[in-house]
Order: structure tokens, then C-alpha cells, then sequence
């Protein structure tokens, strides 16, 4: 399958350049072209298949004509290694628990895979691989994980000051040698900027064989398909329609509500998507004005959605070639402020006994404000313990942390610093 730019379609590239460039050569980011149809039957019969089996045959079909068949069932296998549950909380709404991966949260799945991908497209053992990588938590403690210990691959995690938990980033800095933490004096919209620019800078990838591994890969953005696939298969088998079901997720940089819409493009059926979204809704003044437009970043209580400049949005503007109407259609979203968080935590904790993290929540809240009485599927995406300080201040009571957690608690931290600049973080890189 060949891969064509956002910005110009004739950009025409295989897996093995859109996964290692990252961006096209006019800054825009990648998508498929000639989207594989899924056929109906498959469709139908995937209430009988496995999380394993489902992963495979999605991704022989995107990724097959780049990859042998017996490898990409490797990478499947391997990189999906845990569970998915679904479980009905009753009032109409089922909840996807996508967090039981090795970093306690739903980035794990897209980490893994395009770590298996890089390693079987990437093959130049003389010369390493540079990883650069921003985070607000999840996104870089899953890559970190994902890319440990490979001697021809480096990591560099890019995050703003004061904004991760010390578990966030112990996960980070535990990792291996061969990732590095480096602390930026700004906000994450900072660290978005200075990495795209150094992958737009020629020289420096040419020298640093540099790319990404946020969303703005399209190995990060495709392999999420597999959910919605593999949401639809559960929610048919517990005798609950798919296809009039809203999917609601938790949206920040909308990599998730990006990859629903091509699954949608490859025939799945579902109801609308609703991008749930905290106090900083980009998309929401995107789909009221029809433009991108800026406005300061506030901190929330779900953090890892806190930015302004959402990464897949070009992409979804792509996908439906700017034509409002038709995104509309598909797509609804809600902004979840930190009161509207804090009471749905503890709403659900009284009732169903269930205890959710602050993401999970604006997804239910968003959910329940936009459609109350439909069927609903809630993207759960992180652990309550990966915002610990929030769980605690929210329901007053201490939490048990997993493994995944209290095994890195015993060792070193230890984090680069550099300023918000381009300058400074092109110095780093060549650096190190």
C-alpha cells in the first residue's frame, strides 16, 4: 500500500518511508491511499475470533503487501500480548478496558506494533535509528517501553516541566540506556513544535537518521484500527448492535477518533463518534468556525489531553476534504471541565463500584451529555493509577499500585533539561 501527504496527494511513498520520515517533504503527515475493504463476512463472523486473530488479519490487510504474511502475525501476537475486556456498567454503557498493557495505558497497543513494524522495515544495522518522542504522560513511557534495550535504536522522550507524575516518569527513565528523558522548560504545544521542526530539518535527519514515534506516524495511527474492529466483534457478541452504538473517546491529539474513521473507510459500521474532550477543545472551536485557531493551554485534571494544537486534525481535515458537513455527520464532541471529571469518578464509584481514571471519565461524561439514553462504548484508556495524585485528591482514598507501577519505584530518576527552543533541542540531539 503506497501513502500519500495531507497537503499535496501526489506525494506517493511506501510503509518503509512514511514510518521512518514521519512527515512528507511538505510538512504534511501520511495517510493510506486505496484503503483495503474488509469483507462482510469477515465483519460478520468476528464475534468467534480472538483479540490475536483479529489484530492479524487487519494488519495483513494494511500492511501485508510490506510485510510476510508469517512476520506481521509475529508482531500482532507480540505486541498484543494482553487483553482487551469489554464489560457492560450498566444504563446502556459498555466500557473497553484498553490500559492492561505493560504502561497501564491504551498506547501500549499502538507502541508495540510500530516497534515490531520499525524493527522488521528497519534493517540498516551500521547506522542507528533515532526515536524523538513528546509526552504528557502515557504516549512516552509506551514508546520508551516499546523500543527498550534495542542497541540500534535510540529513544529521546520530550516533555514539559511539572507536568508528569513520578511514576509517568520513572516508567520513562527505567526503561533502558539506550532512552533519555529530557525535561523542556514549556509547555507540550513547546515540545510539538521543536519536534516537528527537527523533522523537517533535512540535514539533521540525513545526519541523525532521525523520526518520530508520536501519531503523527502513520505505524502509531493505523495499528489503533484494530480496536474499533475488535469493539464492534465484543459489543455484537453480548447481543448489543455495533452499528447503533456511539463510540466515545477520550480526545486530545484525536489519533483514536482519527483511526475510527478510516475503520468506518474499511467498512466497519458503527454509530457516531463523540471526541471526548477536557477543558481545552481545539476541535470543538474547529468544528463551530471552521478553522484552526489558538488559545492558551490549561492544565486539567486529565492531563495527557491537555493541548491546543491537536497532531491528527490535519488528517481528519484530509480525510474529508474539509468538507464540514460531512465530519458533522460522523463526528460530535463535548468539552468535560475538571468539576464535571470529578463527579463522574465518584458517580461511578458509588454506583457500579468501578474506579475510573479522569480520561475514562470526560469520555463518560461526554457520553452521557450527548447521547443519554443510546447504547454507548467507552474507550477506557489508562489505569486510575496512572494519574495517582488525581485519584487521591478526587476520592480522598489511597490506591493500591500495580507492578507495572512499584517495580521502577526503587530506582534512579534522572531527566536532561533544556529551554523551549528549536536551537536548543537540535544542540541536545547532536549531542547525544
Amino acid at each position: 500500500m503506497r501513502y500519500y501527504s495531507t497537503k499535496q496527494h501526489s506525494v506517493d511513498v511506501t510503509l518503509r518511508k512514511a514510518l521512518i520520515d514521519c512527515y512528507a517533504p511538505d510538512g504534511g503527515l501520511y495517510l493510506p491511499a486505496g484503503l483495503p475493504v474488509v469483507p462482510k463476512a469477515f465483519i460478520n463472523n468476528m464475534g468467534e475470533m480472538s483479540l490475536k486473530e483479529t489484530a492479524y488479519v487487519i494488519c495483513n490487510m494494511l500492511f501485508g503487501e510490506d510485510i510476510a504474511s508469517a512476520r506481521l502475525k509475529a508482531i500482532a501476537d507480540e505486541a498484543l500480548s494482553f487483553d482487551m475486556p469489554l464489560i457492560s456498567v450498566g444504563h446502556n454503557r459498555y466500557m473497553m478496558e484498553l490500559f492492561h498493557g505493560p504502561t497501564l495505558a491504551f498506547k501500549d497497543i499502538s507502541a508495540r506494533f510500530m516497534a515490531g513494524l520499525t524493527k522488521e522495515l528497519y534493517y540498516d544495522e551500521s547506522k542507528p535509528l533515532n526515536i524523538i518522542v513528546t509526552t504528557i504522560g502515557n504516549t512516552g513511557a509506551a514508546v520508551a517501553n516499546s523500543f527498550k534495550n534495542d542497541r540500534n535504536i535510540n529513544v529521546f522522550v520530550l516533555f514539559p516541566k511539572g507536568v508528569l507524575s513520578r511514576s509517568q516518569l520513572m516508567q520513562i527513565t527505567a526503561a533502558g540506556d539506550n532512552v533519555r528523558a529530557v525535561e523542556v522548560a514549556g509547555t507540550i504545544d513547546d515540545c510539538k513544535k521543536m519536534a516537528g521542526a527537527a523533522m523537517l530539518d533535512e540535514s539533521l535527519c540525513l545526519k541523525m537518521n532521525l523520526t518520530s514515534a508520536n501519531s503523527a506516524n502513520i505505524a502509531r495511527l493505523l495499528p489503533q484500527i484494530i480496536i474499533f474492529f475488535y469493539a464492534a466483534a465484543r459489543l455484537n457478541s453480548m447481543g448489543v448492535c455495533a452499528d447503533k452504538t456511539v463510540f466515545s473517546i477520550p480526545s486530545g491529539n484525536l489519533s483514536a477518533v482519527t483511526s475510527g474513521v478510516i475503520s468506518h473507510r474499511m467498512g466497519l459500521e458503527t454509530g457516531k463518534f463523540v471526541a471526548a474532550c477536557n477543558g481545552n477543545n481545539p476541535f470543538y472551536r474547529y468544528l463551530v468556525t471552521g478553522r484552526i485557531t489558538s488559545q492558551p493551554v490549561r492544565l486539567t485534571s486529565a492531563r495527557c489531553m491537555d493541548t491546543d494544537n491537536p497532531t491528527n486534525l490535519e488528517r481528519l481535515i484530509s480525510l474529508y476534504a474539509n468538507d464540514m458537513s460531512r465530519i458533522r455527520e460522523d463526528i460530535e464532541t463535548a468539552t468535560i471541565g475538571d468539576d464535571m471529571i470529578k463527579s463522574t469518578i465518584n458517580r461511578m464509584l458509588m454506583e457500579n463500584g468501578l474506579l475510573i481514571d479522569p480520561h475514562t471519565a470526560v469520555a463518560f461524561a461526554a457520553a452521557d451529555m450527548l447521547h443519554p439514553a443510546e447504547p454507548a462504548l467507552i474507550f477506557s484508556t489508562a489505569h486510575p493509577a496512572k494519574s495517582l495524585d488525581v485519584m487521591t485528591s478526587v476520592t480522598g482514598k489511597a490506591m493500591e499500585l500495580p507492578l507495572q507501577l512499584t517495580r521502577f519505584m526503587a530506582k534512579p530518576v534522572h531527566t536532561d533539561k533544556i529551554p523551549p527552543t528549536y536551537p536548543a533541542l537540535k544542540k541536545y540531539l547532536l549531542q547525544n
